[in-house]
Parts: C-alpha cells; structure tokens; sequence
C-alpha cells in the first residue's frame, strides 16, 4: 500500500483536529499541508513500529510546534465567549490534550506520544483545561434532530453540562425560524432530517443570517471536511464506522450492520448509565433498583435472516439470547436488599420473559394471586 493510501483515511480527522487546534481553517489546512509536503518530500518520516495515525499526529505537532504560531494565552474575556475563544483562553499543551483525548479519541499513552510528553503531564493538562473551560462554559444551544429519543438524550446532555436549551426543531424550516427567534450561541444539528430535511441546508441558511458555531453529530464526518463549503466547528462522530444507514440490509456489508448494531449497545450502555447516575443519590426513604431487560435480538444476516420476527420455534439464538441488567445501591442497608453474592452466582442461570413479570412483582413486594415464586428470577437471593 502507497504512502497516499495509508494516509488518506486519517486526513479528514487530521484537518479537523488541525482546526481547532490552530483556531481557523486556513492555519490548520496549512499546517497540514506543511506536515504531508515534508512527509511526500523526504524531509520528514513517519517514526516506525508506530500505527500510521499516531505517526502523522506525532509528525504533525513538530510541524506545528516548531512554527512558532501557535497562540499561547486569552484575549480578555470577550475572548471565551465562543468555542474558538474558549480554546484560546487554554495554553497550547492544555488545547493539545484535551483535543487530542476528547475529540480525536486517542488514548492518554497515545496523545502523551502525539505531544511528546509523560502521560502524567498530558492527564494534568486535560484536568486544568477542563476546570478552566467549566469555569467559562455557559450558552444557549439550539438541537436539531428529527429523533425525539435522540433529542431528549441531547438535551439532558446539554442542560447537565451548564447549558441551556432554548429549543428543539426537527425539521429545517423549524430549525431555521427558532435560530432567528432564540438566537442560540451554539448548535447541534444532525445531517439527515427524514422527511424535514437537509441539517446542512438548514445550517447552512442559519450562517447566512448571522455567525454561529455549529457541530455535526454524524457517521461520515469525510463528507462535510472537503473544503468545498464553509465547514462545521466540529463534528462528533459516531463510534463504530462505517455503518449501515439503508433499510436495505441486504445490500449493507456485513462489518457496517454489524457497526449500527453496536452503536445502539453503546447508545443504551450510556442510557443506563445517565439511569443509574440519577438513581445512585436517592436512597432515604425508599429504596432505588434499575432492571433491564432488552425485548429481542437481532440477525444481522446471519443465514440471510434479518432483524427479528420469527416465531420462537423456529427463531435462531441471535434474535433469542438478550441481556438483562439489574442494579442496586452497593451501600444500602435495606433489609429487603437482594444479596449481590446470590445474584452474582446466579448470573448465568436460564431465563425467558416470562420470568420477568413475576421478578417485577417479588421486587416491589406486591401480593397476588398471580406471583409465582419459580418464575420470580431474584426470590432466591431476596431475604429470607
């Protein structure tokens, strides 16, 4: 594989990184072109034994650091009333850092590499940069997302990170009247509207009426860094790419339905979490307990079967086996608390739905004549 192979997957990743980085499209894109005209000419190499992203993050951060034109402190504090002003309100290796961890998703070992630095010294910057833009963050934000779950995800994310959300539109004519109404300080927008729209149209038309950061929550960040139009602040991709966006599936490769598949793992995982996180602080005077359990599986073309929907009889395990998840406060002392060395050891035991019903009843402790205690999946680790 050429060098222009190997390289090309990253460049969008890089030149977004380059940007914020930088503070301005034009510094990052010329810092990028800098790094890959040494890299093509001879004058630089990727260090070996290294995976070729770090490598060109690494080659990258010496282009940059040895131009000397990074800017270093804050303007006032005029200057942080954006997200370019609040990065430049941080130092260089406290933007590195953070940008390199939170938004590239490196791993601290990696970024400590990338930067040339002890991971210690990477962890401090992170902290520090955090506490410095908590102390400045605060804005009125926008959503645009036709998926009311979606939506309401993001707007307990936003309002729990100190800001305030002054409205939700689904489509882009909404998006863009509520803009010109709220005038937000910022905006999350989703590409694909459904039938409401283009998310890029409808950002695109809010930039024409007045300056505003926006970032892109999608799968194909590639198709918005090309340069060829004014581009979003940021971008937040999704974890698993590529992935499947056709209700084709069998005209998916396997490895992208197999990626949508775990988005929605990784978008319930953080739904039970946020659930446990408000629940942990609500003991007192009664006790709190989550119980999950997901309804189906999925085949992801296994067989050419997809989705879920046959009859049990004859359903395969994909679309059978599913998981289920109880929590309870480790620190309660509760007598009715279940005891966690039971469950633990009963982790594997088999059960269907229909224990459900009746584990829900023995958990609320209500009497009827329908509870039947061997379809009750936690009576045997319930007190005695």
């Amino acid at each position: 594989m050429s060098m222009s192979q190997t390289l090309a997957p990253h460049l969008p990743y890089l030149r977004r990184y380059a940007r914020a980085l930088t503070g301005s499209q034009a510094s990052g894109d010329a810092h990028v072109r800098a790094a890959l005209t040494a890299l093509l000419a001879g004058d630089q190499s990727l260090m070996e034994g290294v995976p070729p992203r770090v490598g060109l993050y690494r080659l990258f951060h010496a282009i940059w650091q040895s131009a000397a034109e990074h800017y270093d402190e804050t303007g006032g504090p005029a200057s942080a009333k954006n997200p370019e002003g609040r990065l430049r309100a941080l130092s260089a290796n406290k933007r590195a850092a953070l940008l390199l961890t939170a938004v590239e998703a490196f791993s601290l070992e990696e970024s400590a590499f990338i930067v040339d630095e002890s991971p210690e010294d990477v962890e401090k910057a992170i902290l520090d940069a955090q506490k410095t833009i908590d102390s400045q963050l605060a804005s009125k934000v926008l959503i645009i997302e036709d998926e009311p779950i979606i939506a309401l995800d993001l707007e307990n994310l936003v309002s729990e990170l100190g800001h305030k959300v002054v409205a939700v539109a689904a489509t882009k004519d909404d998006a863009v009247a509520k803009a010109k109404s709220e005038r937000p300080g910022l905006v999350l927008a989703d590409i694909n509207l459904g039938e409401g729209g283009s998310g890029i149209d409808a950002v695109s038309e809010i930039l024409a009426s007045f300056d505003i950061p926006v970032i892109f929550i999608t799968a194909y960040p590639e198709k918005l860094l090309t340069g060829e139009r004014p581009e979003p602040t940021y971008l937040i991709a999704k974890p698993f790419l590529p992935e499947c966006t056709s209700n084709a599936l069998q005209d998916c490769p396997p490895e992208t339905l197999v990626n949508a598949f775990d988005n929605t793992i990784a978008y319930t995982d953080r739904v039970l979490a946020q659930a446990i996180a408000w629940l942990q602080p609500r003991g007192g005077s009664y006790e709190p307990a989550l119980l999950y359990l997901s309804d189906h599986g999925e085949s992801l073309g296994e067989n050419n079967l997809y989705l879920h929907g046959l009859p049990y009889a004859i359903a395969p395990r994909e679309q059978k086996q599913v998981p289920l998840v109880f929590w309870q406060r480790a620190d309660s002392a509760d007598p009715q608390r279940l005891d966690p060395a039971c469950l633990r050891a009963r982790r594997d035991a088999p059960l269907s739905h229909d224990h459900l019903f009746h584990t829900v009843l023995g958990l609320l402790g209500v009497q009827a004549d329908e509870y039947r205690p061997d379809l009750d999946a936690f009576a045997p680790c319930g007190p005695p």
